[in-house]
Parts: structure tokens; C-alpha cells; sequence
């Protein structure tokens, strides 16, 4: 602050005509002028900055000019310095532009000077132990010091603040660099932009587990064991273990999971669900040899395979296969080698996000279309330190290139194929919408009037989806519909359903993951299941009635082929239902659309009239989906085939009162043939709560 004495004070001493009010109003003014001139002179003494100097000359004009709009302002009629008056307002916009002007270029220095302080901390901890990565840090930071004097205060603020997180990230990387590092035992040309310690220990990082949690070979034993038990609960001979091992088996194998620090599919657990629930009750399928695995091709000992690091840097090494390799059978400092991209020995696809292998060295095409691809051009290396027997440090000096080869992705490659990768994404990764190339299907249902097809897909997971299909207008309609009511429940609930996939690359269709629920026509296990225990069977189905009721949505089909069924958490006997299929799936108080043509029959009560209800054109309800739930629950409790099914529905209740229709669960067959003589009403939906466990559910709209 000046320590001057105002001017107008003493100028306007002895005039009469000026009030005390505009006194004090001149004198703050000067005043605030001489202490802001005072900053502004201050922080011009650091150095050069042209806005500071601008300011500065403006306030002295101010003050002391022969045009200083305050000198002036001493020689007005007093009148003219009133509030409101023309002096005092020429006065006043004057002051107030000069004052913005001067504390603008004040906070845009000192965020100037802020940045460059902590500029001079980054240099000073970072810039020996950790040079490329601070130079990272500043180029992403968007810092360009000779510039720093032309930036506004916003964006000066701004930079500071990325400048502190990414000074807590270095300060982070640097303490997991080594307190010591061995001298490499041949250096070529070491570069200056990085040091030692910075690649010493990205190399201790690379060593460790990668993010994949096992070995490619590891996952794809378990992939293989999951199938054996999905192959067991269909009831295929030769594909379980004796039955008296089987819990000990799968307990061993879900605790092998567990240390392995794998974190198995939905399909895993749900098959060995299963399985332990048939082995308790002595229904397993009968024991038979597993069929051998086919051996993989082991690589040469001497293969030097090229890990990323950071940057342009990566560490060539033997041991641990990896998708990147060199070209030949060794490497010297100095010297170029050409790298190439190949399916680690032991693997049959790469598992490891190609983020961390492929993006530093190669170019990747924008689409692979689910196909192999193939090394077009070779990435070159140039190795400037050899830190150990097999191990060298290397530059990428010349980017490759990855094409799209002619092999589809679920095909494998010949034995000794080289230079060939396959990227299989998981399926979790896939979005509802997306388009997928499929392959020739290996198995095809007709129902409903579509097709469903098992086809091959590209993914990591999921090595085949079903593909939904038909072949006429009717079915296409039935198709589109069934797809909005799967991509409806998908948004609301997980696990209940075929999870959409999207559309096949080529032709008509929607693809669907397959869920780990069979329906009771493709599992002996299951079917014996419901021969002695259907109880199991019916609640899991009134739980999928109440489920899809609370979310407002209608199944419009309860029937063997389209339930199918699971284990999925809880205890072993806990059984879940799936809807498979929904030929006439819609939301509740939306019209029913037309029966599908080629609907199958019932397992035991056979080809039954359809619901009066379930016209096209009428409202799904709650209680329209209760009365078809219900013939679905007497279908499973009902004891053997029968025949002479009415043609009509009002003729059903009578039908299935005849004293020679034998249920198991007689009491509950007896309230669900009660439910549906009176139209669905309340004591159906109370019988539906008490199996489904929740009658307040139930009842919730």
C-alpha cells in the first residue's frame, strides 16, 4: 500500500460547494488507485510481464496524467461530483475500468506464478528418477511454458490443478521404483528420455500375474470342465464321474477357483449347482472315462517373446508365453528385430485385452469382422541393454500392422500356423444392439415358427449364442417382438433370461447368450427330477410369474419349451426359472399379438386349447398369466400322459376334475384347478405367493 498522502484531500480543502459525501468518495478512489499501483509495481519487480506493465501505466495516467480523469474531477463545480452527476459518472467508469484491468493482470500473474512453482517442484523430485514419465505427465497437462504469459487465469488455475494430481500420480509411481538398480551387463545408446530405475520397475510389473488371473491354458481347462458338467445334467453317457464323487469333485473344483483367484462364469456354478443336487439325490447320470484333450503344441525353449512396458519401451524376454514374438531365434544391442503377433503355446486364442499387448507395437483394423488376424507388416525393435542372461531392453522404432485374415475366429488355426491372432472379446463386453459375425450352425430347433439356431461366435466366454430366425413373415414378426420383450427384461432384471447379443453379421435374425438352464426335454436328470420332486419345479416357475408381474411384464407362454431351468445361488436344491423363449412375451396392459403357428404340446396334458384371454388384440394381465402358469403347474404334476384333451377351454376345468386325473401334490393340483374355474381370481394368485415365498410380492402391482 502507498503511503503518499491523497491528492484530493488536499485539493479539495476550503471548497465549499463540494458535500462531505463526494470528500470521502475521491479520496477512497485515489486511494485504492496508489495501493492497487503499489501490487502491480511489486510484481513487476519478478520479471517481465506485459500486462502488469500495462496496468501500471494506466493507474499512474490515472493519478498523476495531464489527462487523469481524477485531476480533472478536482476542478468540477461540486455539483457536477454529486451522485449521479456527469463528472462523477465519467469519474466513476474510468476507475472502474482501469481497476478490472490492473486486478485481472494481477491474478492472471500470480496463477502464472503458481504453475511455474509447481513446475520447479515436478523438475526438482521427478526429473532424475522419473524423466519420461514426467514428460508425460507436463504433455498431457497441455504445458507449454513459453506460453504461460499469454494464457488467462481460468485456464492457468486449471492447469495447476492437473499439475497436483498428476504430481500425487508420479509421487505414487515413484514409490514403486527400486531403491536399487543393477547395472545392465551391456548398454547400446541408452536414451536420455527414460532411466533405469523408471525401467527397472516397469520390468518387476511385467513379471507379475497379469490382470487376466491365469494362464490361457488354466482358463481353457475350466472352460472344458464346465462343458463336461453341462454335458452330464443332459444326461450324455460318458461325460461325469462316478456318482459317489461328485460332490467331492465339485467342492474340490469351486475351491480351486477360489485360490486361483478366478471368477468362473454364471454356467459354472449353475452346472455344478445342479449336479451336486442330482448327486445328493443319486440321479446322476452313470460314470464314464472324460475324453482325452488334445495336446498342445509346446513352443521352443528358446522363443523370445515382446512385452509392452510404458511408452515406446519394451522388455524382450524368454519363459511365459505371450501374444507378441520376435522373429528369429535371438536378439543384440544394437542390432533391429522384427516382432510379429502369434497365439501364445499352449493357448488356442488370446485372452489378454489387446490394449496392453498389440496397441504399442502394431496398428490395428478398425473392425476385425470376427476373423483370425494376421501380422502384415513386422514391428521392428531396437534393443540398447541387455539386463540379463535372456532379457533385453528395447525401443519400438518402426510401428507393424495387424490384418484381417480369411480363417473366421471360432475356426483354430493348423498346427504350426505362425504370425496369426485371434481377439475374443467376453461376452459381457458385447452390447445389446451390437452386429456379430457368426458361423454355420451346429444344431437348429424348429418351434413357434422360427428357428433356433447354435452358431459359433468370436467371443472369449461364449463359444456359441443361439441365433433366433424364421423363414416367414409371420415368424419375423414373432422374432422382432420376442426381442423386445428380452431386451425389456434385460434393462430390469439379470439372469432370467437369454441375454441379447445384438444381430448376426449376415442375414436375418437376433443372437441370444445361452443361459445354463435347460428345459426338461434335454435332461434325463431333470426329468427324473419332476418325476419324484416336481414341487421343485413348480415354485421355481411361480417364482418367474411373480418376477415378471413386478416389473409389469407377461411371459404369454408357460410351457415346457419355453422354461427352462437352473441353480443360481443359495442352497443346491434352490432351482431357478428361465424364460427360454417368448413367442408372445409383452408388457402387462399392452394387446396379446396372434399364436404362433407350430406351437409343441404339453409333456403330459398334451395339445390344450388356448386361453379365451389370449386372443389377439386382448390386454395381458396378471391374472391372464396366473391361468396359463397354472395349466403349466398341472402339467408338471399331473402322473402320467392322458388323452381325449377338450378341444375347448371352458371345457378344461371339468376335464381336469374327472376322477381319473391323478396329481402328485393332490391339495395344491385341487387349488389350482379351483383358480382357474373361477377365472384366475385371488386364491390362485395366493396359491401362486405361497409357492413363489412372498405373498406381499405377489400382490404388488
Amino acid at each position: 500500500m502507498s503511503t503518499d498522502a491523497p491528492r484530493s484531500a488536499a485539493a479539495l480543502r476550503g471548497r465549499i460547494d463540494v458535500s462531505d459525501e463526494v470528500r470521502r468518495h475521491l479520496v477512497r478512489v485515489e486511494s485504492d488507485a496508489r495501493e492497487l499501483l503499489a501490487e502491480t509495481d511489486a510484481r513487476l519487480a519478478g520479471g517481465d510481464d506485459p500486462a502488469l506493465a500495462a496496468s501500471t501505466a494506466d493507474l499512474a495516467r490515472f493519478l498523476e496524467g495531464e489527462k487523469s480523469p481524477l485531476l480533472r474531477a478536482f476542478g468540477r463545480r461540486g455539483t457536477d461530483l454529486d451522485v449521479g452527476g456527469l463528472a462523477r459518472r465519467s469519474l466513476d467508469h474510468a476507475w472502474n475500468a482501469v481497476r478490472g484491468r490492473a486486478t485481472r493482470a494481477i491474478e492472471r500473474h500470480d496463477a502464472e506464478v503458481e504453475v511455474a512453482r509447481v513446475l520447479r517442484r515436478l523438475r526438482h523430485r521427478f526429473s532424475e528418477r522419473l524423466p519420461w514419465h514426467l514428460a508425460r505427465a507436463l504433455d498431457m497437462a497441455g504445458v507449454d511454458e513459453g506460453s504461460l504469459r499469454t494464457r488467462e487465469s481460468a485456464w492457468l488455475r486449471a492447469c495447476r490443478a492437473r499439475l497436483e494430481e498428476m504430481e500425487e500420480e508420479l509421487a505414487e509411481t515413484g514409490h514403486r521404483l527400486p531403491a536399487h538398480v543393477d547395472e545392465p551387463l551391456e548398454v547400446k545408446h541408452w536414451p536420455d528420455a527414460v532411466s533405469p530405475a523408471e525401467l527397472a520397475a516397469a520390468v518387476e510389473g511385467a513379471d507379475l500375474p497379469r490382470a487376466t488371473g491365469a494362464s490361457p491354458g488354466r482358463v481353457e481347462a475350466l472352460r472344458t470342465l464346465s462343458e463336461r458338467h453341462l454335458a452330464g445334467l443332459r444326461g450324455r453317457a460318458g461325460a461325469t464321474p462316478a456318482v459317489g464323487a461328485l460332490d467331492e469333485i465339485a467342492a474340490r473344483e469351486s475351491a480351486a477357483l477360489v485360490n486361483g483367484g478366478l471368477a468362473p462364469r454364471t454356467a459354472d456354478l449353475d452346472a455344478w449347482g445342479v449336479l451336486l443336487r442330482h448327486a445328493s439325490r443319486n440321479r446322476a447320470p452313470s460314470p464314464a472315462p472324460s475324453p482325452a484333450a488334445e495336446p498342445h503344441e509346446a513352443a521352443p525353449a528358446s522363443t523370445l517373446y515382446v512385452v509392452p512396458l510404458f511408452g515406446p519401451y519394451v522388455l524382450i524376454r524368454m519363459g511365459e508365453g505371450w501374444p507378441v514374438q520376435v522373429r528369429g531365434r535371438g536378439v543384440r544391442c544394437g542390432e533391429r528385430a522384427e516382432c510379429v503377433a502369434a497365439v501364445p503355446p499352449g493357448a488356442d486364442s488370446v485372452t489378454v485385452d489387446p490394449g496392453t499387448w498389440a496397441e504399442p507395437l502394431f496398428d490395428l483394423p478398425a473392425d476385425p469382422g470376427g476373423c483370425w488376424l494376421e501380422t502384415g507388416t513386422p514391428a521392428v525393435v531396437l534393443p540398447f541393454a541387455r539386463i540379463s542372461a535372456d532379457r533385453w531392453l528395447a525401443e519400438v522404432v518402426a510401428r507393424g500392422t495387424l490384418r484381417v485374415g480369411a480363417r473366421p475366429a471360432w475356426e483354430r488355426l493348423p498346427r504350426r500356423s505362425r504370425a496369426s491372432v485371434r481377439i475374443l472379446p467376453p461376452a459381457g463386453a458385447v452390447a445389446c444392439d451390437a452386429v456379430l459375425a457368426t458361423g454355420k450352425p451346429v444344431h437348429t430347433e424348429r418351434a413357434f415358427g422360427w428357428e433356433t439356431r447354435v452358431v459359433p461366435l468370436p467371443l472369449r466366454d461364449l463359444t456359441h449364442g443361439w441365433l433366433r430366425t424364421a423363414s416367414t413373415e409371420a415368424g419375423a414378426r414373432a422374432v422382432q417382438h420376442e426381442n423386445v420383450f428380452f431386451r425389456a427384461l434385460e434393462t430390469r432384471t439379470t439372469g432370467r433370461s437369454p441375454r441379447c447379443l445384438g444381430r448376426p453379421a449376415e442375414g436375418f435374425g437376433y443372437l441370444y447368450a445361452q443361459p445354463a438352464a435347460l428345459p426338461l426335454a434335454s435332461s434325463a436328470p431333470l426329468r427324473a427330477w419332476r418325476d419324484q420332486d416336481p414341487l421343485a419345479l413348480v415354485a421355481a416357475a411361480a417364482r418367474l410369474w411373480r418376477d415378471l408381474s413386478v416389473i409389469g411384464l407377461g411371459l404369454g407362454m408357460y410351457h415346457p419349451a419355453t422354461i427352462g431351468y437352473r441353480v443360481a445361488g443359495g442352497p443346491p436344491g434352490a432351482l431357478h426359472a428361465v424364460a427360454l423363449a417368448a413367442p408372445l412375451g409383452t408388457p402387462l396392459g399392452t394387446p396379446y399379438r396372434a399364436a404362433p403357428a407350430g406351437v409343441p404340446p404339453l409333456d403330459r396334458l398334451g395339445r390344450l386349447p388356448p386361453h379365451p384371454g389370449q386372443a389377439e388384440g386382448m390386454l395381458a394381465s396378471r391374472e391372464i398369466e396366473a391361468a396359463l402358469f397354472a395349466v403349466y403347474a398341472l402339467d408338471l404334476l399331473v402322473e402320467g400322459p392322458v388323452e381325449s384333451v377338450p378341444r375347448q377351454w371352458d371345457d378344461l376345468v371339468a376335464w381336469l376334475s374327472e376322477p381319473q386325473r391323478t396329481f402328485r401334490e393332490p391339495e395344491l393340483a385341487a387349488g389350482l384347478v379351483t383358480g382357474l374355474a373361477e377365472g384366475s381370481s385371488d386364491d390362485l394368485v395366493l396359491r401362486v405367493a405361497e409357492l413363489a415365498g412372498g405373498e406381499d410380492e405377489a400382490r404388488s402391482p
